[in-house]
């Protein structure tokens, strides 16, 4: 009876590390994403920036 339940707390264990390594796994995933998305969105606000610094042609004006 003591092999059976050693081995139920050993996949308990296993269970249990498994579980905690896909929470820090996605964890870090989802930062990773995060970061990718916030880099493009500045690279959009800057291009955006860029074209709303150059100077405007003369034809723009009336």
């Amino acid at each position: 009876m003591q092999g059976i339940t050693t081995v139920g707390f050993g996949l308990f264990g296993l269970f249990y590390l498994v579980f905690v390594l896909a929470i820090v796994g996605f964890v870090i995933w989802f930062m990773v994403q995060l970061i990718q998305t916030q880099r493009a969105k500045v690279r959009v606000l800057e291009e955006i920036s860029m074209k709303l610094d150059r100077p405007k042609s003369t034809r723009d004006n009336f």
